[in-house]
């Protein structure tokens, strides 16, 4: 087949320009609008391959720019951006990611929005400081919409089967709390890990299989806790319960107090609302939830708080009048 771009093609086949000349060149001409394209594609390609035999990508680059701005001084046709729309996700074994995306505007805005919200940072508790840094808030604001997605029971069904988070591990393991589980897309992860997720109140459906892989027991893509008892906690906790968190209650999960695994009661009296960042990270931090009174305290560890008096939350409380 002849080459779509023949002059440049030319070009490099002789040795005359670079792979980054090329590159320079075919990307100036994708980011014209379509019209200017097919009216004046050869003039535009041989005014660039010209530039690039004369001079170095670094050169050839701001004149590449300067053409584009002249010709389109509006920008990038609206079209564009749609085009080279993408999201791509790259899982690792042990079930994390790395990737790369390009957003329409339209999206960008829509996600921007949201971090706005999410991704700032914790109020000072006892003078300490939301210790993530910027990358790992967005991280958290990104997970906690996908969470409040799984939660809202409104996603679109796949294959016949309303999206689920789905976990596999042996009786044995989720017994004992050690060894690995299976997620839904075939990763690894640690059975304490997997049981910490199944622990909220997303769309997460647990399957313990005995040696010969055979059902023995299974949970429910339901949420554990009733519409009528999470609004009661919403009454009683306003947000996240965890002392300093401001997070509001859509953007938190119901979290029991005594894990289910370990017979903890699915009721009001031992549930409480926690953001997602909290429900991970608050065992590994040394924090334990006891009901007082019947409202959640949060006890901290030693090197925070020597007497580990519990605390409440008190972000969530109504700002006091100041008389004039």
């Amino acid at each position: 087949m002849p080459a779509a771009i023949p002059l440049t093609a030319a070009a490099q086949a002789q040795g005359a320009i670079s792979a980054g000349h090329a590159r320079i060149v075919t990307g100036a001409i994708a980011k014209l609008p379509v019209d200017i394209r097919d009216e004046r594609f050869d003039e535009l390609e041989a005014f660039l391959v010209g530039q690039a035999r004369q001079f170095a990508p670094s050169t050839l680059a701001a004149v590449a720019r300067r053409l584009t701005e002249t010709l389109a001084p509006d920008g990038k046709e609206p079209a564009y951006r749609d085009r080279v729309r993408d999201l791509t996700v790259h899982q690792r074994p042990d079930g994390s990611s790395s990737g790369s995306f390009e957003l329409t505007a339209h999206a960008t805005e829509a996600l921007l929005t949201v971090l706005d919200c999410l991704a700032a940072p914790r109020p000072e508790s006892d003078g300490v400081k939301d210790v993530r840094s910027a990358g790992q808030r967005r991280h958290d604001g990104l997970l906690d919409v996908l969470l409040l997605a799984l939660r809202c029971d409104e996603l679109p069904t796949c294959n016949g089967v309303t999206a689920t988070i789905i976990l596999t591990m042996t009786a044995e393991d989720a017994e004992e709390r050690t060894g690995l589980a299976t997620t839904g897309h075939g990763a690894l992860i640690p059975v304490e890990q997997a049981l910490r997720i199944a622990g909220g109140d997303a769309r997460v459906f647990p399957v313990i299989f005995d040696k010969t892989r055979r059902v023995t027991a299974y949970g429910t893509a339901r949420r554990i806790f009733t519409e009528g008892q999470r609004l009661a906690m919403i009454a009683r906790d306003k947000g996240c319960s965890f002392p300093g968190c401001d997070r509001k209650p859509n953007w938190c999960e119901a979290h029991h107090i005594i894990d289910h695994a370990l017979g903890g009661p699915t009721s009001i009296d031992n549930g409480t609302l926690m953001c997602g960042h909290d429900h991970d990270h608050h065992l590994q931090a040394g924090w334990t939830c006891h009901m007082i009174n019947g409202r959640p305290h949060w006890t901290p560890p030693i090197w925070i708080d020597k007497t580990q008096t519990p605390r409440l939350n008190h972000a969530h409380d109504p700002i006091p009048t100041i008389e004039p």
